[in-house]
């Protein structure tokens, strides 16, 4: 499989490109949103840039006319397992290095 890491200097941003996904960026460094899924190429970009998704899911609320509505609010229990896949991606990387 073809990966590439590529560093753009003037905007200070990072991409991650793969040419196909493996059952690894899929499935195990993924994490699925309500919304949407997070796979292990998006992940490894925030690892790289040192961020968090920013995970949201549905949640009620009632207003003060008692009128229910529904809201996008940030799912703390996924954006919890999106940075300890990060972990995981930044480990695995280093254990890579050490190896070359």
């Amino acid at each position: 499989m073809k990966t590439s890491v590529n560093y753009a200097p003037n905007s200070d941003e990072y991409s991650v490109k793969a040419d196909y996904r493996t059952i690894a960026i899929s499935d195990k460094y993924a994490v699925r949103g309500e919304f949407r899924k997070y796979d292990g190429v998006m992940l490894m970009k925030h690892a790289l840039h040192n961020t968090t998704p920013n995970i949201s899911k549905s949640a009620k609320t009632i207003d003060k006319d008692g009128k229910e509505t529904t809201v996008k609010v940030r799912d703390g229990e996924k954006i919890q397992l999106a940075n300890s896949k990060i972990d995981e991606i930044r480990s695995g990387f280093s254990d890579w290095l050490n190896v070359q």
